[in-house]
This record gives structure tokens, sequence and C-alpha cells, in this order.
């Protein structure tokens, strides 16, 4: 889909910026390859009985630590943006085509600009530029002449404020919100384990009792509501991460 020439809100055309996002899914893909490789050993060790696997295990969480973050942003960021993604620059304003589609907005609907022009008045690359109806735009290395939108986005909305830093707090829950994430994979890892295991198994219940089974009834259920909380945490706790990575 070609740029069209004129925009009844924007007016004239006067550049398209097309954005290369084959950096975000090769590092992306080495992200999840990472990561990946981390879940393999990680289960790997847990299920077999290696001596000495508790390094490893801890080099697995590193694995996933790192990589789970980093491919699901960059490759999320490549796949919202699609391969035809363009910054178009408009007398009045801007628009930005997508996966998702073409969205415009005025110059007038510029919320905020990170960095922000009453701090740094010159074109500064990477810029996100947030509008009136919550929406962001992220000018970076990515964007063919990306300093050109952002001297337009500087020069026309001089006095847009920059955004709020996060408070210490809210950025401490940011960044343990991934780690709560894998710690209750492994939990679910482990309590997988540990039914595959002893299902089935019983022990001696002494001279004239029937045997007694490592998994009991209560057992069981508390296993089962275990593994029920960890991929709810799970979850919740990936969902609330991209929730709050992209306010």
């Amino acid at each position: 889909m070609e740029p069209v020439a004129t925009d009844a809100r924007l007016g004239r055309l006067l550049s398209t910026h097309p954005v290369d996002n084959r950096r975000r899914w090769w590092t992306g893909a080495v992200a999840l390859a990472a990561c990946l490789t981390g879940v393999g050993m990680l289960v790997f060790f847990v299920w077999a009985a290696v001596p000495g696997r508790g390094g490893f295990m801890g080099l697995a969480l590193v694995f996933i630590a790192v990589g789970l973050p980093v491919a699901v942003v960059r490759l999320s960021r490549a796949v919202r943006g699609g391969r035809r993604e363009t910054v178009e620059l408009y007398e009045r304003g801007l628009a930005r085509l997508a996966l998702t589609g073409r969205r415009s907005w005025t110059w007038q609907e510029v919320s905020s600009l990170d960095p922000s022009p009453r701090a740094r008045p010159t074109a500064t690359v990477p810029c996100t530029a947030r509008f009136t109806d919550g929406s962001k735009v992220v000018i970076d290395d990515h964007t063919a002449e990306g300093a050109r939108v952002v001297e337009a986005l500087t020069s026309h909305c001089p006095n847009a404020p920059g955004h709020l830093p996060r408070r210490d707090g809210e950025t401490a829950v940011l960044w343990g919100l991934p780690l709560l994430a894998i710690a209750s994979g492994t939990g679910l890892v482990l309590m997988i384990r540990y039914i595959v295991v002893y299902d089935g198994v019983t022990v001696d219940g002494g001279p004239g009792r029937p045997d007694i089974p490592v998994i009991s009834d209560s057992t069981g259920a508390l296993l089962a509501v275990g593994i029920l909380v960890c991929i709810v945490v799970t979850l919740m706790s990936l969902l609330l991460f991209f929730f709050l990575r992209d306010r």
C-alpha cells in the first residue's frame, strides 16, 4: 500500500520514512533461541538426576531471564510493525502505516515527546511521541531519516512536555514481574516432575497395614491447586509486565 500524496486532515505529504524491522527480527530470534535453550536445559536437569545440576539449572534460569523479555519485546514490536511499516510526514502532522493499518495525528494531537523539546530543543533520536488518543510512535535508528521526523515534531510542538518518569517502586515492580514469571514457571515444572516421579509409588505402611501412596488424595489436590496457581501467576505476570512497559 503506497502512501497517499495528500491527506484531508494533514495536508500535503512531505516525505516517507520506512522502518527496517529486520534487526528486531534477528535480535528477537537470537533471544528466543537463548530462552528456549534455557527451557530445554531446565527441563532436562529437573528430570535427570545429574550430579551438580544446580549450577546448570541456575545457568538455564539466566538464559530464560535474559532471553524471554528481549525476545518478547523485539518480536512483538516487529510483528506489530509488519513488513511495510512506514512513518509518513505531512504538513500538519504525521501518520504511521503498520500491520494493523494506517493511523494519523495532527500536531495538535501530540500530548508529549520524550525527550521533551523544553529540555532538549535539538532533534534527538530516539524519540517517543505520545498522542491524545493514547497511541505512541517511536522514532529510532530503525526509521529511515528519523531525525527529519523528530525535527518536525520538535519544531511544531516546542512546548510538548516530556513523559513522566517512572517511580522507583514502579520500576522495581516492572522488572520484578519477569522474575516472578520465571519462579512460578519453575515451580510448575517441579510439581509436574514430582507427580510424574511419584505417581503410583507407595511406601510400606507397617505390619498388617496397606501400603501408603506417596501422593495421597489430599497431596494430589494440593499439587493441582499449586499447578493452577503457577499457571495463573506466570500468565498474569507476563501480561502485567507488557501493560506497564507500554504505559
